[in-house]
């Protein structure tokens, strides 16, 4: 077989250098997971950015992530902090917990990774069967706005600078998208750029990795199929309504 791309996702350290600053989420997926009253699954969990704090902040949860180097990321840091959630690595169209949980949630748009219809809906499937009676999941996604498709191809676009945690430098992601309207995918190469306070370039790591956009109507017909009974959209996490210029869709779900 064909060596695979190397993912943003090979490298929980540099994922955790840019991402585990943000923090803009996790006040909506405290209240979600606190509204359950039982355990929390944190579905692509990654290096833990999301599911650490719930757990710092007295919550009992699991997570569960396709990546083996973000999970180790994740159990490191749940060593430091005397935490021991289950950590599983698996596919979330076919995953097995040990239990069921009261919330399950996907956050960071990480349930786009999903990219064909019959695999998003047994993931959705997957999830209902891990729920508790009267069990809710809650998936933030982007919202595919009419200047998506219309982006120029492979244009090296600037997506965000970061000072680096441990190191005096900076971090700068890139991101070349190739648009496939017909498939709703984003093919993307990402480069991020270490360099000195000075400008210098001193590494690039680079990955690739494909998306899938989903729209309103069809997120709906998606909760439908998988067996949930009741279902919100919003625009963003204090619930705002959902209007063509949403930058993302937070949806809730009820098994």
């Amino acid at each position: 077989m064909p060596a695979q791309h190397p993912t943003p996702y090979d490298d929980g350290e540099l994922y955790d250098s840019l991402f585990d600053s943000h923090h803009d989420d996790l006040p909506y997926w405290l209240a979600f997971a606190r509204e359950g009253r039982g355990p929390f699954l944190d579905l692509a969990c990654g290096t833990g950015r999301v599911l650490m704090p719930l757990l710092e902040a007295g919550l009992d949860g699991d997570g569960l992530d396709a990546s083996k180097a973000m999970l180790a990321r994740c159990s490191v840091k749940a060593r430091e902090t005397g935490k021991s959630p289950a950590l599983v690595q698996g596919d979330m169209c076919e995953f097995r917990m040990p239990r069921k949980y009261a919330r399950i949630f996907c956050a960071f748009n990480a349930f786009a990774h999903v990219l064909e219809t019959d695999a998003q809906i047994a993931a959705l499937a997957c999830v209902r069967e891990h729920l508790s009676e009267n069990g809710a999941f809650a998936i933030d996604l982007g919202f595919p706005r009419p200047e998506v498709w219309s982006a120029k191809p492979d244009q090296r676009v600037l997506e965000g600078e970061f000072t680096h945690p441990s190191r005096p430098t900076r971090l700068y992601l890139f991101d070349r998208r190739r648009m496939d309207p017909l498939a709703q995918t984003q093919h993307s190469q990402i480069e991020i750029e270490e360099r000195d306070l000075h400008g210098g370039l001193l590494r690039t790591h680079v990955s690739h990795t494909v998306l899938r956009w989903t729209h309103k109507l069809e997120l709906e017909l998606l909760f439908r199929a998988a067996g949930y009974r009741r279902w919100e959209i919003h625009s963003g996490f204090e619930r705002e309504p959902l209007t063509p210029a949403a930058q993302q869709m937070i949806a809730v779900a009820w098994r």
